[in-house]
């Protein structure tokens, strides 16, 4: 059984009559083996453009192994 690893959680949003978010609806879990190898610990914003569309942002270039440990130091 694999523990963690990087995912992006999707969740609808429920709004009330003036448009004002009231809830969240879990969808699903978007999760590869790219995204934990390529992007593990050092995934920061994420910006939708359109559903199943969107850009994420990195707060460092390393990504870190499983479990914290740092790759190649903070960069």
């Amino acid at each position: 059984m694999e523990k963690g690893g990087e995912r992006i959680e999707v969740f609808d949003v429920q709004t009330n009559s003036a448009d004002v978010p009231i809830s969240l609806k879990y969808k699903h879990s978007i999760t590869s083996d790219w995204l934990n190898r390529e992007a593990y610990g050092i995934l920061n914003s994420i910006a939708v453009i359109e559903p199943n569309k969107f850009y994420v942002t990195k707060f460092k270039e390393t990504p870190l192994k499983p479990f914290g440990e740092p790759m190649g130091g903070y960069k």
